[in-house]
């Protein structure tokens, strides 16, 4: 996926592009951690598997915040190619 990605924004395979790829895997194992960890305990208080899957990917995903932080970081992976609605988060703006 993210060799397409480069490859439809006419970005190559450099430095910094291999390094938002390791940025990428590592909060797709944090979200991973979250998600089995709070069906986990949900698997505990005797919900079902499939039932505290669901109860787990809405929490981690809608309530935690994780898919608002997963767009401020893709965002800030391209900033020239994101809408001005990511300027108010960079450093420099007053």
């Amino acid at each position: 996926g993210v060799f397409l990605a480069l490859f439809f924004m006419g970005e190559t395979i450099n430095i910094a592009s291999m390094l938002g790829m390791v940025m990428i895997v590592g909060l797709v194992v944090n979200n991973s951690i979250l998600l089995l960890d709070y069906a986990l305990l949900k698997i505990k208080e005797g919900v079902t598997v499939i039932e505290a899957l669901w109860l787990g990917a809405f929490s981690v995903y809608v309530i935690g915040g994780v898919m608002v932080f997963s767009v401020v970081v893709e965002g800030k992976l391209h900033p020239h190619k994101s809408p001005d609605a990511f300027d108010c988060i960079s450093s420099n703006s007053s």
